[in-house]
């Protein structure tokens, strides 16, 4: 129950690491660079995103990439437990000082060396989140019942599916607890707004399951692509795999075809030929710049084309 679940904390660790993170659009290059150099600087970190954007795993991808990669990775979803049981969860408890009492280390001691991941972080109260903020500035903890201090070193990371300003201005966030945890802050976008690593997300996931339920499952046809790539994902990269994961059961085929799809909601129309030719142009010409280092000179002469057409085509496809 409620013991094991809290014993077993400080060895969960997902294997994840940032070179893991499936995509090829420039958000995600950009967002991979600034995860890197927040890992190494040691500040702690808030990552925000939708639910079902890979926020958590994105935060052991964080703890790894770190210099205390070596150290506990300590995780724990502030929104699952009542508020009532997070004080002795963060400090600790000591046999004695109340009824039933054991002598416990809180979520900071089993940290300590590594890393405290705090998820849904804005569902915490804000008067908890005074007392942590005092525990962070101190770096040192009292446990419930305990007359000493503790010092402890850790790193906090934190998500929240909410934007820290929305959450201050409804006073459900403390701004100088938020400027204490989010000293760096990591954005991970929703799948919409990423539609080109819809298709290497969904071979990811194809792969995975393949290997897993021993199938041999080529990819997706050319109308279930179509209806990836213009459907919203509302769940996001967690709703693509569950939506993958039961197609690769049903199939029997080398293709995941439409009827293999249950999406909740309605699909949208299929992409007329106009649509498909302009997507596959657009791809061309990003593979293109990427494949020529960003040289636009060498890019417009290997694909034969004049400066006006070339640029105009940039501007078209908001790749300038």
């Amino acid at each position: 129950g409620f013991r094991g679940l809290y014993q077993d904390l400080a060895r969960v660790d997902s294997g994840y690491r940032l070179e893991d993170f499936v995509g090829e659009s420039p958000r995600v290059a950009d967002l991979l660079d600034k995860a890197r150099k927040a890992a190494h600087s040691g500040e702690s970190v808030l990552i925000l995103g939708e639910t079902g954007t890979g926020k958590e795993l994105f935060a052991h991808a964080v703890h790894r990439a770190s210099r205390r990669r070596n150290g506990p990775f300590v995780a724990i979803n502030v929104a699952a437990f009542p508020e009532n049981l997070l004080e002795s969860m963060f400090f600790g408890t000591e046999k004695g000082g109340f009824t039933g009492a054991e002598s416990k280390k809180g979520l900071f001691e089993l940290a300590d060396g590594g890393t405290l991941f705090l998820d849904e972080i804005n569902s915490m109260d804000t008067a908890m989140q005074a007392k942590l903020l005092k525990v962070l500035e101190e770096q040192k903890v009292r446990r419930v019942g305990g007359k000493e201090d503790i010092r402890f070193n850790v790193r906090i990371v934190c998500a929240s599916n909410e934007t820290p300003e929305l959450l201050i201005q409804q006073g459900r966030m403390r701004s100088d607890f938020y400027y204490r945890v989010g000293v760096v802050r990591l954005w991970l976008p929703p799948l919409r707004e990423r539609p080109e690593d819809i298709l290497l997300l969904a071979q990811h996931y194809i792969d995975r399951y393949n290997q897993k339920m021993g199938k041999h499952i080529q990819g997706l046809s050319l109308m279930t692509q179509d209806l990836f790539t213009r459907w919203s994902w509302p769940g996001n990269i967690r709703e693509l795999e569950n939506v993958l994961e039961n197609a690769v059961a049903l199939s029997e085929s080398e293709l995941i075809y439409a009827e293999h799809i249950h999406l909740e909601g309605t699909a949208p129309a299929p992409l007329t030929l106009k649509e498909r030719l302009k997507r596959e142009e657009r791809q061309i010409l990003r593979q293109t710049l990427a494949q020529c280092g960003g040289s636009r000179v060498k890019a417009m002469e290997l694909l034969g084309l004049s400066k006006t057409v070339f640029y105009g085509k940039l501007k078209e496809y908001q790749l300038d």
